[in-house]
């Protein structure tokens, strides 16, 4: 891209940062027998994943750092560029002075006993120079509407990683691609590390975590953007109430289909 056009894209930035009409909102969607609530301004992220009226999610959100001695911030003290729910879907956009941040869940609620969400999560350089993004992923199940769940185990399938979590009869995972690290744990040992002004880097265990504990989990992913480049990754979380390898499967090779059609985008 030549330097007047990438000049024009930050003097758009700039405006955006400056102007922005954005304000902070609880977004809820639904979706068939699923229903995602995601706070846009504070910690608390996706707060809310009701499957057949029980609410399975404690938090989930976003940290990131842009050098590797700088403590992390989370992902709402940027400044909220637009955010926006329509059908099965809330998008949401983040910007600084030389990058966006675009998040979009979709919820799909359409099977009997199961629902997913697929989380799509771009970063996009408007600046001059590269920047070497670490980003963090955390997620806080609360499987049967209860803090306390059985256990939780990391596993590669086919280049990907998934992170299950059993509470009896019930599955919560995540599966995404692109990912350096992991860490599963107590609830608020991997958010207090977040949050504690230093830099973090998970530690790739527990593995696997057996309780009865209020369990949580993060991935961290790292890139370097280039001028003018955008990149990211795809997450897929399944909440199910068949926990069969046969879902995990599903979770997989769902997040292979994804990448594939990202790929050939």
């Amino acid at each position: 891209m030549r330097t007047s056009l990438r000049v024009g894209m930050l003097g758009v930035a700039l405006a955006l940062l400056a102007t922005t009409g954005a304000s902070a909102t609880i977004h809820t969607v639904t979706d068939g027998n699923s229903s995602i609530s995601v706070d846009d301004s504070s910690q608390a992220g996706m707060l809310s994943w009701t499957v057949d009226g029980v609410d399975h999610m404690a938090q989930q959100w976003f940290w990131f750092r842009t050098s590797s001695t700088s403590p992390e911030g989370s992902l709402d003290t940027l400044p909220l560029i637009s955010a926006a729910s329509a059908g099965n879907s809330i998008s949401l956009s983040y910007g600084a002075n030389n990058f966006f941040v675009d998040i979009q869940y979709d919820l799909d609620g359409s099977v009997p006993g199961e629902s997913f969400v697929l989380e799509t999560v771009s970063f996009t350089n408007i600046g001059g120079s590269p920047i070497d993004l670490t980003w963090f992923e955390y997620t806080d199940f609360d499987l049967n509407g209860t803090a306390i769940d059985e256990a939780a185990e990391a596993f590669d399938f086919f280049g990907l990683s998934i992170i299950a979590q059993f509470d009896g009869a019930l599955l919560g995972a995540v599966a995404a691609e692109n990912v350096s690290h992991f860490e599963i744990a107590a609830v608020l040992t991997i958010l207090n590390s977040l949050n504690d002004g230093a830099p973090t880097t998970l530690s790739d265990g527990v593995n696997p975590f057996v309780g009865p504990a209020n369990i949580a989990h993060a991935f961290q992913f790292e890139f370097t953007i280039n001028p003018d480049d955008t990149v990211g990754y795809e997450k897929l979380k399944l909440v199910s109430t068949i926990p069969e390898p046969a879902s995990l499967v599903l979770l997989a090779v769902g997040i292979a289909a994804v990448a594939v059609r990202r790929r050939r985008r």
